[in-house]
């Protein structure tokens, strides 16, 4: 059970408003999709990794379901070789990835840390518009899909930021995705708390 004091802890560790910001542009920019998140970079020198390790067409076929809601799907990967998912496109999904994202906003932001933290800057906002897609399936072993099931199992909260209308009221600002979420009965699907368990999109 989470003690007062770690949920206050848990709520107040988010990403600032200036990369949500940034973050829902961008995700607006590509309209409804699904996201997915695949590691493997030098996770292919563990030992185990191809234990756990799915295939590109694993991903597809367990986003297939809803590609009656969208074609697109963003994938976030460290994998260099894009060829490596052939398989998911032969099933009918547009790949987007951060190279089909709007490159000025991108660089612009990027560009005010140092070089060597770009792929990092990167991450924080893949992590993000993975959180504003429609469905996400992510990688079981990946501490970053982990973090992303995190901030969607506890969106809003994690996910969005609140700005005050002129008449006091308190709005909340969503990614197109989310508009319509009613927030009285939202729940989402997503385990942080087992992450082993992560097969399904969620």
């Amino acid at each position: 059970m989470w003690s007062n004091a770690a949920k206050t802890i848990r709520n107040a560790l988010t990403f600032t408003r200036p990369i949500k910001d940034l973050a829902m542009t961008l995700a607006d920019s590509v309209g409804l999709y699904n996201a997915i998140h695949v590691r493997r970079g030098d996770k292919r020198k563990e030992a185990g990794f191809l234990d756990v390790v799915r295939d590109a067409d694993v991903y597809g076929q367990r986003m297939l379901p809803f590609i009656n809601i969208s074609r697109r799907l963003y994938v976030a990967t460290d994998e260099m070789n894009l060829s490596y998912f052939n398989p998911i496109r032969e099933l009918g999904f547009d790949l987007l990835t951060y190279r089909d994202l709007d490159q000025e906003l991108l660089l612009n932001f990027a560009t005010r840390f140092p070089l060597q933290m770009f792929r990092d800057v990167l991450g924080m906002i893949e992590q993000l518009i993975c959180t504003y897609s429609y469905r996400f399936l992510g990688s079981s072993y990946s501490t970053f899909s982990l973090f992303i099931l995190r901030i969607r199992r506890f969106f809003p909260a994690l996910a969005i930021y609140n700005t005050t209308a002129t008449d006091g009221s308190i709005v909340p600002h969503l990614p197109a995705v989310q508009a319509d979420i009613d927030f009285a009965t939202y729940k989402s699907t997503c385990n942080p708390f087992r992450p082993e368990l992560h097969r399904l999109p969620c």
